[in-house]
């Protein structure tokens, strides 16, 4: 393996292992936000990392889309990551945590 590889293997596994912490990250935040109570300010804390982290992914998938040799085929195969730049907590569970849906879990 020549040099210039592995420190690109070494990097991609270095993004790849940020962007699943990241991940992980919004999913706690997602479950605090629904699963427990809180003041607005905290709320608002959490929207903000939320879509903080939303828009590293956006980032994210725009350098890689441009850096693409073939924008089409890096589009059919990673479309899926762009569900990841939508914030969360603002968009869809915001208005279930008021509905009563996830009352059983509290």
């Amino acid at each position: 393996m020549t040099s210039d590889l592995k420190t690109a293997l070494e990097k991609s596994i270095l993004d790849d292992l940020l962007m699943v912490a990241l991940a992980l990250v919004d999913v706690f935040l997602l479950f605090f936000e629904v699963l427990s109570a809180h003041t607005p300010e905290q709320t608002y804390a959490l929207q903000v990392a939320d879509t903080v982290i939303a828009c590293i992914f956006l980032i994210e998938f725009f350098v890689r889309f441009f850096l693409a040799e073939n924008k089409v085929l890096f589009f059919r195969k990673y479309w899926w990551e762009l569900l990841a730049s939508i914030p969360i907590m603002t968009l869809y569970f915001k208005p279930c945590a008021g509905s009563g849906l996830f009352d059983s879990f509290a």
